[in-house]
């Protein structure tokens, strides 16, 4: 399964993928023949009056100038197209989380869902004091890693396309330009090879320093959204890593009692965080209403930061399961005919099992119970009415601040 969902993936990518690599490989060669041109004409008034002195400096000086406009112009032009493509990925990974949240956005803007445009994306992330709309810190986090990708992309992806430029034009045997098209798709192979060599190392020491890769709950909200999309239920605690991930100090506070943050809990520790934190924030009751179809996984992005989203709640439904791909369906059929036998993955992620007899209302079994008494009980906190609102629970919780009329939550040492 995670192979096919790894397919599927790639296979959504590959148009955006495909146009982006013609598009690079069209910009490097016009930035070579284009700039050697240009920088050849420009350098001969200069350095050709230099090359014909008597002055053996002057020849000197003249000749390199003759060989340094061209490769200036070349780097320019070079790095002008690195920069745009990666300027381009930016607004594509932007157009994408617009996407994603496109119906909650029409709710908080009063936008009809087509009039939604990339900025107010910006909108939502710092917030309009004049409309009445709080900063969204789950869609700011995800539009600030964007753009540390895109910043510190553009300057590896200029270091990696000059020294392809250089392998292209001078380290390659001159024979080879002579093979015809046979030669083109070598020089060619010997750019992207050079391109991803010097590049990847770049973005791993970036992504070390400045948690380019850095997962958020923006990330998580997608996971949520291709698993509902598969028809699979969402359990409590994928609601609660959701909540860690947009709240730190709800993280910290994991850590300090279990051991580690959220997603790096054993299983049987996060079903225990869930079940205690469970009784202080509604995670079953999301997880249920986002089985039953009547809230969005994306409304999770507002939930977890304080806020609702506007969007009205819909009538039950089921999710319609999308028809996979030419080769994910050929790689099921494999597999089917290579283990007739074996049962396929079970839907739940976290050990769960789902009760059939309440199909609207997902009924979930949490098994492995971690022995002792939680931390609720630990505290001599009283067990809360399922009837109160999360308002009221969190209220009674120790260290616990809250504002009232924005629902925020504060943590001791947060």
């Amino acid at each position: 399964m995670a192979l096919e969902k790894e397919i599927t993936e790639v296979t959504a990518k590959a148009p955006y993928v495909a146009k982006r690599g013609v598009m690079y490989g069209v910009g490097k060669e016009s930035a070579i023949h284009v700039g050697d041109h240009v920088g050849t004409l420009l350098s001969n008034n200069s350095a050709l009056n230099l090359v014909t002195s008597d002055s053996p400096l002057n020849i000197a000086v003249g000749t390199a100038g003759l060989t340094a406009g061209p490769m200036m112009v070349i780097a320019g032009l070079a790095a002008a197209v690195s920069a745009a493509l990666v300027q381009m990925d930016y607004r594509h990974k932007k157009g994408d989380i617009k996407k994603t949240y496109s119906e909650e956005l029409a709710a908080k803007l009063h936008k009809p869902r087509d009039k939604i445009a990339e900025n107010d994306l910006d909108t939502l992330e710092k917030g309009d004091v004049a409309k009445g709309i709080e900063p969204n810190k789950v869609i700011a986090e995800e539009l600030q890693k964007q753009k540390r990708q895109r910043n510190w992309g553009i300057a590896f992806s200029i270091v990696a396309t000059l020294s392809s430029i250089a392998v292209v034009m001078h380290g390659i045997n001159p024979a080879v330009t002579n093979l015809g098209w046979l030669g083109v798709v070598l020089k060619a192979a010997a750019g992207v090879l050079t391109y991803n060599v010097v590049k990847r190392p770049l973005h791993w020491l970036g992504d070390r320093l400045f948690d380019l890769e850095k997962e958020t709950a923006h990330d998580r909200i997608v996971a949520l959204k291709r698993d509902r999309e598969d028809c699979k239920p969402i359990t409590r605690e994928q609601v609660l890593s959701v909540f860690a991930a947009a709240n730190p100090q709800l993280d910290r506070f994991i850590a300090s009692e279990y051991g580690a943050s959220f997603n790096a809990l054993p299983l049987a520790d996060k079903q225990q965080a869930a079940e205690d934190l469970g009784k202080l924030m509604p995670l079953t009751r999301l997880a249920e209403e986002i089985n039953r179809g009547t809230i969005n996984v994306t409304e999770l992005a507002f939930t977890a930061s304080g806020q609702l989203s506007g969007v009205a709640p819909k009538a039950p439904s089921e999710p319609v399961k999308k028809k996979p791909g030419a080769i994910v369906a050929m790689l099921g059929k494999l597999r089917h005919f290579l283990h007739p036998h074996k049962q396929p993955e079970a839907v739940a992620q976290a050990a769960v099992s789902v009760s059939p007899e309440a199909p609207a209302a997902i009924a979930v079994v949490y098994e492995e119970e971690r022995p002792g008494r939680s931390f609720v009980k630990q505290l001599g906190l009283v067990q809360m009415d399922e009837a109160m609102t999360q308002l009221e629970r969190l209220q009674q919780r120790q260290g616990i601040m809250i504002d009232p009329e924005k629902g925020r939550l504060s943590f001791p040492g947060g």
